[in-house]
């Protein structure tokens, strides 16, 4: 059986879905034809700070809504700005939680062993 192409009838419009939204990189829209570099550097913490989640992670494309080739350079300025120690790698409260710590299996403690 084959299947052709037809155009749906005019009484049946498909339906409009709110979520299907253009993103628009707000980087690029800030710029205005300058080099990123101007917007983004790895001494400037507080602008990168947003990029980067309360546990240390950087955020996702899908999250911040910037393009591709904006993310790769705000990645690299984060991770310049990690090797600095101008941001933090993880976050404090993940790092030395006492908690966490008791619960992994490689954490073995003998003494209540014997």
């Amino acid at each position: 059986m084959t299947t052709q192409n037809r155009p749906r009838p005019n009484n049946k419009k498909r339906p409009s879905n709110r979520f299907n939204r253009i993103k628009i990189c707000q980087p690029c829209h800030e710029r205005k034809g300058r080099h990123l570099s101007s917007i983004f550097t790895y001494k400037d913490a507080k602008v990168l700070q947003k990029y980067v989640s309360d546990r240390g992670k950087i955020e996702p494309r899908r999250k911040t809504g910037t393009c591709s080739k904006c993310q790769t350079y705000i990645t690299r300025e984060i991770k310049k700005a990690r090797e600095i120690a101008l941001l933090p790698f993880a976050a404090e409260h993940v790092l030395f939680n006492p908690i966490e710590r008791e619960r992994r299996p490689n954490n073995r403690n003998y003494s209540n062993r014997y």
